[in-house]
């Protein structure tokens, strides 16, 4: 990278700070991960919006699902400095003090001999992938609302992230008090609960249904997370099940969607 172009990402880029985080483990953000060095201390030049970070042990790679994965969502702001460590003793995450965190933050030029960067140009080995640009294109519709909808984050006292994916009942895919002609209409065209699900849960966005289906795309492909598999799948024939929504919203949602 043209040392002008990270000298401006320094400045504007965000930052994730991980202490004592041992050899032993993968560390990766969005579509990298890199194996974890004894100078490793985190993430420097992260552009602004959603991510995705995750940790996982050098042993469990080659397993088939993300049983030991830890993983963690931010949608970072310019400037942005997040500071945690690692507990050996516990396996996970945990905040530090916010006196410590704000050393960290006063004095981040120290650490940049210690932090990886984020890969936003196409590596010597893949030339041909920016997966960067990848990465633009599966989450263009996460916003801060929606992680924080989906994402609850408990700091007692270890820090972790459980993703709550909308519940979805196709049992239940029309009102109450409909007779049998209208519930094999409402099981045939699925807009009614495609309608009830926007407004309920996603405050009248449809887009935000768009973001839901990335994020659970994203917590099983790159999480590993079955959850995730499952809610994608869901979400997919809920969205493809809509004639109704198919004619009213084909400009404004499905072509986003396609």
């Amino acid at each position: 990278m043209d040392h002008s172009i990270a000298a401006a990402l320094f400045e504007k880029g965000s930052f994730f700070v991980l202490l004592d985080l041992p050899v032993g483990f993968s560390f990766g953000i969005d579509f990298n991960s890199w194996l974890v060095g004894e100078k490793f201390k985190g993430l420097k030049l992260i552009p602004p919006g959603p991510h995705v970070l995750y940790i996982r042990p050098v042993a469990s790679l080659e397993s088939s699902m993300g049983d030991d994965t830890i993983f963690m969502y931010f949608n970072f702001k310019p400037k942005d400095i997040i500071v945690k460590k690692w507990d050996t003793s516990k396996r996970s995450i945990v905040d530090i003090e916010e006196e410590e965190a704000e050393r960290y933050r006063i004095n981040i030029r120290a650490l940049d001999p210690f932090l990886g960067a984020y890969q936003l140009t196409p590596s010597i080995e893949a030339p041909e992938i920016n997966t960067f640009h990848k990465w633009l294109g599966l989450s263009s519709h996460i916003n801060d609302d929606l992680i924080k909808s989906l994402v609850t984050t408990i700091h007692s006292p270890t820090f972790e992230q459980n993703v709550s994916f909308t519940p979805i009942d196709f049992r239940n895919s029309y009102p109450a008090g409909s007779s049998p002609f209208e519930i094999t209409k409402h099981n045939l065209d699925k807009s009614w609960l495609f309608k009830k699900i926007v407004s309920n849960v996603h405050s009248g966005k449809n887009t935000n249904l768009l973001g839901e289906l990335e994020i659970s795309f994203i917590h099983f492909l790159v999480c590993q997370q079955y959850n995730g598999f499952q809610q994608w799948k869901t979400l997919l024939t809920l969205i493809c099940s809509c004639d109704t929504v198919l004619e009213q919203l084909f400009d404004s949602f499905y072509l986003e969607f396609i």
